[in-house]
């Protein structure tokens, strides 16, 4: 499926050498092309890792440790495009979501449409009840209002938000256009805590607050409600995510 002009896929990345590969090439698969915003004060391997696999990057030079400083100072340079969608570098759109925005998504009203996202774990993915936390869809699992016009609507850089002011006339993309999110798979427990601790040291409240959404560890396995993929299409980015040391 080639991807239109009408939208571009941004990526906020730091520091994320060890999969961003895979992910890159789950997007190729989808014959799609990401644009990559990479933190200036990345230390990792991952500007030659994006370089091998020809994928499209900016620097950015954010003044926070969080995506969301460095979605707003980037954005700009995925240049004239009606919509954006921001995906975070340990996630990736399904192929129903992808085919929902280039067939009904781009024609919406809307300024920012909210997408399910889906916590992938051994197994399948959680459907923890914190999971679903928006009072006017309480069935909806993680949304975030992920998929939005850049003319439409103001950033913000405030942690914990998914990099923009949510208007109050979001719209709602169906929950299986989902994305796939592996902040679980890919980061250590250790490595899960200290962002934990950065995001408490940055906001009161913003580790601790949020504890549940990156410890499943800590979690009763019967509480995560463990669900398996309706989908086979993630099983080679799956496989190709290196295991935790």
């Amino acid at each position: 499926m080639a991807q239109p002009d009408s939208y571009r896929i941004v990526i906020p990345t730091r520091d994320g050498g060890r999969w961003l590969a895979p992910f890159a090439r789950a997007y190729q698969r989808l014959n799609l092309r990401p644009l990559y915003l990479l933190d200036s004060r990345t230390t990792d391997n991952s500007r030659a890792i994006l370089a091998e696999q020809g994928c499209d990057v900016v620097q950015v030079a954010a003044e926070h440790d969080r995506g969301e400083d460095v979605l707003w100072r980037g954005a700009a340079a995925a240049g004239a495009t009606e919509w954006l969608l921001r995906i975070d570098d340990d996630e990736m759109p399904s192929r129903a979501l992808i085919d929902w925005i280039t067939e009904i998504g781009l024609g919406r009203p809307e300024p920012a449409i909210y997408l399910s996202f889906r916590q992938a774990w051994y197994g399948g993915y959680s459907r923890l009840e914190g999971f679903y936390f928006n009072h006017s869809r309480p069935d909806f699992l993680l949304p975030q209002p992920r998929f939005f016009r850049p003319s439409r609507i103001a950033f913000t850089a405030a942690l914990h938000t998914p990099g923009i002011i949510v208007p109050p006339d979001t719209g709602w993309a169906p929950d299986t256009a989902f994305c796939l999110h592996a902040d679980w798979l890919v980061r250590s427990l250790d490595e899960r805590l200290r962002k934990l601790q950065s995001y408490e040291a940055q906001l009161p409240g913003g580790g601790r607050d949020f504890a549940h959404f990156s410890l499943p560890e800590y979690q009763d396995p019967e509480n995560l409600r463990i669900t398996p993929f309706e989908t086979d299409e993630f099983a080679p980015l799956l496989a190709e995510i290196p295991p935790i040391q």
